[in-house]
């Protein structure tokens, strides 16, 4: 008799792997889910919710590339 492993209802966009009972995790516009330990800073999250970052130099906005 084999075992077979369980199978989840969501994963990590980032990582691929299984989102678990208890793990902290965030969902997008796009209805992707993450795990909260795959986004290791604040530019990754912002990246991920796909918004830029911008500078403001002499009233002009300036789009910053990563």
């Amino acid at each position: 008799m084999s075992i077979r492993p369980k199978k989840y209802n969501y994963y990590c966009a980032i990582c691929g792997g299984a989102i678990r009972d208890g793990e902290e995790y965030i969902e997008n516009a796009d209805y992707e889910y993450a795990h909260m330990d795959c986004l290791q800073d604040v530019k990754d999250v912002l990246d991920w919710f796909d918004c830029r970052v911008q500078i403001m130099s002499d009233g002009e906005i300036e789009i910053e590339d990563y």
